[in-house]
């Protein structure tokens, strides 16, 4: 599908600009982190992150908050002296201990550098091994916590830890990123623990040391976040985290959306020249750009960078059905087809292969398969029903079997009160016409059993239908002038599948169907059988013709078909009596009672000459 019309090229790029705006909404980025979290993984934690947990032992010492201050500055002594690297306090002071207008200058580490979170500020000391941060924990939409954003400024409390612990100065500014969780928990000590200056040396030792709360029932406000993984975590736990990505660099990066956007405007544009006329075939290499587009952004994943899987899927199927509907609109304006028989037109587009081209008002013969379908003693019901409810059932029968024609790539050419007439291989394409139809055919009888338990479970009444299928030569086109047309069929074996529609009632089967349908096809014969019924000329033709009638494929069926044909077969040569003893094994089987009474007329009419075809002399 090569374009030559410059405006559908530019209104293309407006189109993906306009949707990759919409697609970055907040909640679009919530479905994505569906595919994050399924392909998340954990990382072993860092052996030099060490958590000093405010914990049950530590409100036994202390007792309830707030606490003296120097309780605070001794176990800084205490890690200081036994070699921390960074000593990290992620606590509101203020809310902790009791400050007094000195506590920070009784703050004097020689080892280690002093990071405190702070949320309501504090008394604030000029020394290089102080530090001063801002929070920043964030939680998604859904309440689960997977990203960690570093403040442009250097004022962020764990890109302040990564940089005085990482060498030389390391820094993560500015990077908003998807961290991942520990698989085992952190190497763990009491606060009180440390206070009691009862911890070796060599468990702190150039450590990165957290202090904060940890799950315990003394605090009551302590507040917990949700990993993808749906886990709970404690601020701190979070903290450990994040900086144990961080260490091990096992993080991923967001593409920025000014990457993301002329990426796909440069392939949208390039799959103009990838799809073609064929609609089903578009639909199959979208599938497959949908595919390759996420094994890509699966791949990516696992090299650190988070790709935009429902974006990409957004953005291509609206881009699909961009270039289809460009495709069809160029098509129609190309044949110059009247309004309404464009609408049919488009419908059947959307499911087949290549579109019929024509001129208005041409007739085009084509092979192709239709199908006439009628409700049996129709007149009878509509004098037992209400008109308005006779209204509302022939509707509903009507739009349930309608659905079925289309999805299985057939068009619907008219409704002939109950009747529907309905065709395959116009004005699409449709290698499989003859299969589609069969199996329509199929669907239609299990979709009125389910009708007719949904509408007429406590009536009386319950509709049966009759179904006639032909396969062979038709005219397709517009009929009618310009005040009023219709896109419709016309011929010989349009006639022949009403003319097979009747003798279902006279056989006692709802489907009947010409040999030439069977001709056609051959993919369905694993779950369908085809049974035949007989050789007959119908009325107002002279070939004959064989006619069948489809079944589910089962051991009970293969042997109707097997016993049926057998006693046929005895029937045509005229060995009746033998085709009787065959036809008499098939108790409660109607075609087969039909021809036994058949027979009777044959031998009846005392023919010299017996040909085994039937001709009927009414429709």
């Amino acid at each position: 599908m090569k374009f030559k019309n410059f405006w559908i090229y530019l209104f293309n790029i407006i189109v993906t600009i306009i949707t990759v705006i919409i697609i970055s909404a907040p909640y679009i980025n919530l479905l994505n982190n569906v595919f994050y979290d399924s392909l998340n993984y954990k990382i072993s934690p860092h052996k030099e992150i060490l958590i000093a947990g405010i914990d049950s032992k530590s409100f036994e010492k202390f007792g309830p908050l707030p606490w003296n201050d120097d309780v605070l500055n001794d176990v800084l002594k205490v890690l200081d002296s036994k070699g921390a690297k960074v000593i990290a306090i992620d606590l509101d002071l203020y809310e902790v201990i009791k400050i007094s207008e000195n506590y920070v200058s009784l703050i004097n580490t020689k080892n280690s550098h002093i990071v405190i979170k702070e949320d309501n500020g504090s008394s604030k000391k000029k020394d290089s091994r102080i530090h001063y941060s801002s929070s920043e924990i964030r939680k998604d939409l859904d309440g689960k916590v997977r990203s960690y954003i570093a403040n442009e400024a250097e004022s962020s409390f764990l890109s302040i830890i990564y940089s005085f612990f990482s060498s030389p100065g390391k820094k993560v500014i500015g990077k908003e990123i998807d961290f991942k969780y520990s698989s085992n928990e952190f190497d763990y000590i009491s606060f009180a623990d440390v206070y009691k200056n009862s911890i070796h040396k060599s468990k702190i030792k150039d450590k990165i040391v957290i202090i904060g709360f940890v799950n315990t029932n003394k605090w009551k406000s302590l507040e917990t976040f949700k990993s993808p993984f749906g886990e709970s975590y404690t601020e701190i736990e979070l903290d450990a985290n994040v900086l144990n990505s961080l260490l091990k660099e096992e993080y991923n990066v967001y593409i920025p959306y000014y990457i993301f956007t002329p990426f796909f405007i440069i392939a949208n544009i390039s799959f103009l020249f990838i799809y073609s006329d064929s609609i089903k075939k578009n639909f199959n290499i979208l599938i497959g750009i949908m595919i390759l587009f996420s094994l890509f952004g699966i791949a990516i994943f696992y090299l650190g960078f988070n790709w935009f899987f429902v974006q990409t899927y957004i953005l291509l199927i609206i881009n699909y059905l961009y270039f289809t509907t460009c495709n069809n609109w160029l098509e129609f304006k190309k044949n110059n087809l009247n309004d309404k028989s464009f609408m049919q037109y488009l419908i059947s587009a959307y499911k087949g292969s290549s579109v019929l081209k024509r001129k208005k008002g041409e007739f085009e013969k084509r092979i192709m398969t239709v199908m006439f379908s009628d409700i049996r003693g129709f007149t009878n019901i509509s004098e037992l029903l209400p008109p308005d409810e006779l209204t509302r059932l022939l509707n509903k029968y009507v739009e349930s079997m309608t659905d079925i024609i289309n999805e299985n790539n057939g068009t619907v050419d008219k409704f002939l009160g109950d009747g529907i007439l309905a065709y395959w291989n116009a004005p699409s394409y449709d290698a499989n016409h003859q299969k589609n139809a069969v199996v329509t055919a199929l669907k239609m009888l299990r979709k009125l059993t389910y009708f007719n338990n949904k509408y007429l479970k406590d009536s009386n009444i319950k509709f049966h239908i009759g179904v006639g299928v032909n396969t062979g030569e038709i005219r397709i086109g517009d009929l009618g002038g310009k005040q009023k047309s219709q896109y419709t069929v016309l011929g010989d074996n349009v006639n022949l599948a009403s003319r097979l529609e009747s003798l279902t009632k006279k056989y006692g089967t709802e489907i009947i169907l010409s040999e030439n349908v069977l001709n056609g096809h051959s993919g369905s014969s694993r779950t369908i059988l085809y049974r035949l019924l007989d050789e007959v000329i119908v009325k107002g033709k002279s070939v004959p013709i064989k006619i069948y009638e489809p079944l589910l494929n089962s051991k009970k069926n293969l042997r109707i078909k097997v016993v049926y044909e057998k006693a046929f077969k005895l029937y045509q040569k005229g060995r009746f009596d033998d085709a009787l003893e065959f036809f008499g094994l098939l108790e409660d089987d109607k075609p087969s009672a039909f021809m036994t009474e058949r027979i009777g007329l044959v031998r009846d009419k005392k023919t010299s000459t017996w040909s085994g075809v039937w001709a009927w002399n009414e429709k």
